[in-house]
């Protein structure tokens, strides 16, 4: 293979390489960052939504239900999710016992407010960084390493170069002197004899 489409290959390669491991880290990074203010700002449009649909119908009617859902918009945000009217457990995401995420992945959040004579309570642990938004991130840094892979074997084949006639491989066995490894092959090029 001459030089060109080696350092053609490589070059490809390591730009493909490259991306995938920056999209990787800047895309956690960014969500990681931006994650505490991002919860707060869900819990907190959640807990007025919650609040003014306790203003407007009664609670625990169709109406409030239906707005307090609403309110709540992708659940996936949330790793847990209870509403307290009064002290009563009224809503509890998930429904089952679960296992409790790394604290670094959750912010927890708990506030109760008044409505018409009725204290709210929510308690909410939201994700800082949602696990779907990794698996994503991940997905398409593996699919770059993936097609940066494919690529550089694609352009091997295409520029395969055939030995030049006359020679054909010749292994010998060989003993390396300087670490005393024995039968080591090395593979070198000789002329055809007839």
């Amino acid at each position: 293979m001459k030089r060109r489409p080696i350092t053609l290959t490589a070059a490809i390669s390591i730009i493909l390489f490259l991306l995938a491991i920056i999209y990787l880290i800047a895309g956690i990074y960014i969500e990681q960052k931006d994650g505490p203010q991002k919860a707060k700002r869900r819990f907190d449009t959640l807990m007025n939504s919650t609040k003014q649909a306790a203003l407007i119908t009664p609670i625990g009617s169709t109406d409030f239900c239906n707005r307090f859902i609403d309110a709540i918009g992708n659940i996936g945000d949330f790793s847990t999710l209870e509403m307290r009217i009064n002290e009563k457990l009224v809503y509890s995401y998930p429904p089952r016992e679960y296992s409790k995420p790394s604290p670094e992945l959750v912010n927890n959040f708990s506030r109760t407010e008044y409505a018409n004579d009725n204290s709210i309570n929510l308690i909410a642990s939201i994700y800082l960084m949602k696990p779907d938004t990794i698996y994503n991130h991940a997905k398409v840094s593996f699919f770059l390493v993936l097609l940066g892979t494919v690529i550089s074997v694609l352009l091997l084949v295409i520029f395969k170069e055939e030995p030049k006639e006359g020679f054909e491989p010749v292994y010998d066995l060989k003993t390396d002197e300087k670490s005393n490894k024995k039968n080591r092959r090395t593979k070198r090029f000789s002329p055809k004899r007839n």
